[in-house]
């Protein structure tokens, strides 16, 4: 099978990936929660151009809205104890709701 897409998201989802190890590999910090945030919501909003670009809209969100809610999961999933802050979902940025996982 050929995945004509594939490359142009697995850029992406590459570039997220590296994002969340250097995240998980420092301290965590509310700086570094902000910048991780910035980081990635910028790789999401590019992959979503493209994907806006190459497919109809329906199947552009419903691509998007996976890899959303696979990035919040993992995200979620780091340590927060020490800080009064957690991982806020990309979701309600992206989708102004927060439902993947019910």
């Amino acid at each position: 099978m050929n995945y004509q897409h594939w490359q142009d998201i697995s850029f992406y989802l590459n570039a997220i990936d590296q994002e969340k190890q250097l995240f998980g590999k420092n301290p965590i910090t509310l700086e570094s929660i902000e910048s991780v945030r910035q980081k990635i919501s910028y790789f999401i909003d590019q992959l979503k151009t493209i994907l806006d670009q190459k497919f109809n809209k329906d199947h552009a969100s419903l691509i998007l809205f996976a890899i959303v809610a696979g990035v919040d999961e993992q995200m979620q999933s780091f340590d927060y104890n020490q800080l009064k802050q957690r991982w806020v979902p990309l979701q309600k940025d992206f989708y102004s709701a927060y439902t993947a996982g019910e």
